[in-house]
């Protein structure tokens, strides 16, 4: 995040060379994040089913029959 900062400021211009680095740079910013992304939207929480589970069986009703 600092270099999105800090390679303007080295590299003006929005033409030729000075782009493609700032555009690399935006893919490599992507690249390294799209992991911990992915795990912060998708996998938040991974005892969140057994969590849910536990509670419908804690909170489930209970039917008693006799055999006759």
């Amino acid at each position: 995040m600092i270099c999105h900062g800090v390679v303007p400021m080295i590299i003006p211009g929005d033409e030729g060379f000075h782009a493609a680095i700032r555009n690399g740079l935006d893919i490599f910013s992507w690249v390294v994040l799209w992991q911990p992304i992915d795990k912060l939207v998708f996998y938040w929480n991974p005892h969140l089913k057994e969590i849910s589970i536990m509670h419908r069986l804690a909170n489930a009703e209970v039917i008693i029959t006799e055999n006759a």
